[in-house]
């Protein structure tokens, strides 16, 4: 096995050694790991990836561990061509007006902060505002947006140098970045060491409950080392002196949870939303080993039906296209098998991936405006987690007698009739109250 990637042989969590597979997907390429050559991107190695459950606190995590620098010094997603980041940028600003109380010498410090399109808004109140961005490619978008940015990984060290030359934060923001973290008591340390007294910090992170109950299989990947509960998530914030006083779900990247924390003692009230989350996931059993052992048995049979109902297109004399070079669509491509002989070409907004290769199949990437010049019969959305916001886009191309399906929590066709009756939610038809973004 190459250097590249080496077993996680104990929990990021707790410590402990008691790892137990529960799903093994296979070999999988790196999902970034987009080629201008087709050959290269067809002949791009695959790596292990499987699931772990810890038998000492629950935590659920990879099996294998991918250097940090492969994957993300040079990285191709930027959050401002999503509309949904912009907008959930927005709502951030007012939630941190109401519970942190920002002036203009405030400072706001967003890890792993991509190309500064949240603290973008942030600055406009205004703050101070401060990136910490590992993909130095990513980080010179931000600078060259006027968002000051270091080009860092975020640990306990980095931390302390941070609070020296720049001070405390009174918001720290962590997006989507915690379950990439490979030292994850480290990362927690360094939250603690660079928030003020009185400071509080957003944490987002795929939520673990709605990857099982919505069987989100194709959100596990290699860069994604973790997979978090709220009772994960208390057992490790606490142990770095910091409180959880309140939980959300939010409509983001297929369902997400929002954590607020703050040094213990800083004067905020745990709010009933932490005791209701913690009684849920006792209550439902999915994060015992029985219910994560049938989570992989339907995993299994999902697979195999996206595979056929994509085929069965095919089959039927369709024309079929991805829509979204994303990172779920990559090891959901990879996992059902499919191929450029079922989707011809995959279209996504982000100009940084356009005359790209996927990796593994080697599909190539293409402009939006793509389907206005090829008769594509269905739009397969492998970027399902946006898929109200690419149906009202691309409302046209249903107009013209185009079809949109999307792969989870099983495969069918939607449209905008279906996202106007409810959205995901009413889509999904699990009977969740919260949404999947």
């Amino acid at each position: 096995m190459p250097e590249l990637i080496e077993p996680l042989g104990r929990c990021l969590v707790c410590g402990h050694g008691d790892l137990v597979r529960f799903l093994d997907l296979g070999g999988v390429p790196l999902v970034n790991s987009f080629r201008k050559d087709a050959r290269a991107a067809e002949a791009e190695p695959r790596y292990p990836l499987e699931v772990r459950r810890c038998g000492s606190c629950a935590h659920v995590q990879l099996g294998h561990s991918v250097s940090p620098r492969e994957l993300f010094e040079d990285y191709i997603y930027f959050s401002g061509t999503s509309e949904a980041v912009v907008k959930h940028a927005e709502k951030l600003v007012e939630l941190a007006g109401r519970e942190v109380g920002l002036g203009a010498d405030s400072l706001v410090v967003e890890i792993a902060s991509n190309d500064g399109t949240v603290l973008k808004e942030f600055a406009r109140i205004p703050v101070r505002v401060l990136g910490v961005e590992p993909a130095r490619n990513v980080a010179a978008e931000a600078r060259r947006q006027g968002i000051p940015t270091v080009s860092e990984f975020f640990t306990e060290a980095f931390s302390q140098a941070l609070r020296r030359e720049h001070g405390e934060a009174d918001l720290l923001l962590a997006r989507n970045v915690l379950a990439h973290v490979p030292d994850l008591r480290g990362f927690a340390a360094g939250v603690r060491a660079v928030l003020s007294p009185r400071g509080a910090a957003f944490i987002e992170v795929p939520y673990l409950l709605d990857l099982l109950e919505l069987l989100e299989f194709d959100t596990i990947y290699h860069e994604h080392l973790s997979y978090f509960s709220v009772r994960a998530l208390v057992r490790l914030f606490e142990a770095a002196g910091l409180e959880l006083y309140d939980v959300e779900r939010i409509r983001m990247h297929g369902g997400s949870l929002m954590v607020r924390l703050q040094r213990q003692g800083a004067g905020r009230q745990r709010r009933d939303s932490v005791g209701a989350f913690l009684e849920a996931e006792e209550r439902g059993g999915l994060l015992e080993a029985g219910g994560l052992e049938s989570f992989a048995r339907r995993v299994g049979a999902l697979t195999a039906e996206i595979g056929e109902f994509v085929r069965n297109l095919k089959r039927r004399g369709m024309r079929v296209a991805g829509y979204g070079a994303s990172a779920k669509g990559n090891v959901l491509m990879s996992v059902c098998g499919l191929t450029r002989s079922e989707l011809e070409f995959i279209v996504d907004r982000s100009p940084y991936k356009h005359g790209f290769f996927t990796p593994g199949n080697a599909i190539p990437v293409h402009p939006v405006e793509r389907l206005e010049e090829s008769p594509i019969d269905c739009l397969f959305l492998l970027a399902w987690n946006f898929a109200d916001e690419v149906i009202r886009q691309q409302r046209r191309f249903e107009q013209r007698g185009g079809r949109f399906a999307v792969p989870v929590p099983r495969p069918r066709f939607v449209g905008l009739a279906d996202i106007e009756e409810g959205g995901l939610d009413h889509l999904a038809s699990t009977g969740r109250t919260s949404g999947t973004g």
